[in-house]
């Protein structure tokens, strides 16, 4: 989450680091962040006080105290992180995109929002974000749309799919090739999973196939680098094409068990919910069928286009994969 003056806050399954912001050489993950403005920001900057706040969170003590060494002025500073945007060419770029998009977002109006965070320490009571999801699976009477860069199911979470599946719900759900992933561990919590999926009638289960995407909602995105490889790294999910959810959320043990996680919700506004669906069926293009119907592609298809030692490595982690399956 990033807030400002207890105003405005972006979320998102956004990292800081070059491969979020399409400026890797090697791999770059395609993301998803919603912006918000209103009363709904103090409930999440209380979220990060009571974290900030908590006996989990530590000051660091440093080695090495800074002693008689030259120390960068602010303007030095500055003038150095102008020249590495420059030399990553990133003010070139941006510079083009607001020429060709001067308005960057939609602004729409929600009036019923939800803003659901994970409490600061370990243990199931602390994780509240899990339940919530749970909850709005539940909602569902039509479909679900689901964008996770991992796909790593709990016995609970398989049956919870199942459920779904046996009420008729249709369940989308877009996730990573081999290819296109940065973690091939989870492909291989992922690969013996298959078979099951594939007897659940309702489910549709997508593999990115790891190209860049040239455009978003029919804009043409400008990118600073050009990779090769491109993972999608959103986590959210459509209900009913009425609700929209956005967060921190993978589908995996890790954040159902350990990992600290919020969401955002947003109920009943089409608009808002319309751009999310495109946004979705447009990655959802840019991937193959793994399980479901029509011509499931299965296991040849997650593994498609990876390098050989990526997939020896998956096949080789299998067993562990499977018996420590809540740590990933």
């Amino acid at each position: 989450m990033l807030i400002v003056d207890n105003i405005t806050a972006i979320i998102g399954g956004r990292n800081i680091g070059d491969d979020y912001f399409d400026l890797s050489h090697h791999y770059n993950f395609i993301d998803s962040d919603i912006w918000v403005k209103g009363e709904i920001v103090h409930s999440i900057s209380k979220s990060f006080d009571l974290y900030w706040n908590s006996e989990w969170t530590e000051t660091p003590e440093y080695e090495d105290e800074p002693g008689n060494e030259e120390v960068l002025s602010q303007t030095e500073e500055s003038k150095d992180a102008v020249d590495w945007l420059k030399e990553k060419g990133v003010d070139e770029s941006l510079k083009k995109l607001l020429r060709k998009r001067p308005t960057l977002t939609s602004i729409h109006t929600c009036s019923d929002i939800q803003f659901i965070t994970d409490h600061p320490g370990s243990g199931v009571e602390k994780r509240v974000v899990y339940k919530a999801i749970v909850e709005l699976a539940k909602e569902a009477k039509q479909r679900i749309r689901i964008e996770s860069p991992y796909l790593v199911l709990r016995q609970d979470g398989l049956e919870d799919f199942r459920n779904l599946s046996n009420r008729g719900v249709s369940i989308n759900v877009l996730t990573n090739s081999l290819y296109s992933t940065d973690a091939y561990y989870t492909v291989a919590a992922l690969l013996p999973m298959l078979d099951d999926f594939q007897k659940l009638p309702a489910l549709n289960l997508y593999a990115y196939k790891g190209m860049e995407l040239k455009q978003q909602n029919g804009n043409y995105q400008d990118k600073a680098i050009s990779s090769t490889h491109w993972g999608v790294h959103a986590k959210r999910a459509i209900i009913d094409d009425q609700i929209l959810v956005v967060g921190t959320y993978n589908i995996d043990p890790r954040s159902a068990n350990l990992n600290s996680e919020l969401i955002l919700v947003c109920r009943g506004n089409t608009d808002l919910v319309g751009e999310a669906i495109s946004s979705f069926e447009l990655r959802k293009n840019g991937a193959q069928l793994i399980t479901g119907t029509p011509n499931p592609t299965g296991k040849q298809g997650l593994l498609a286009g990876a390098e050989k030692e990526k997939i020896w490595k998956t096949y080789g982690i299998m067993p562990f994969a499977r018996w420590f399956g809540f740590l990933l």
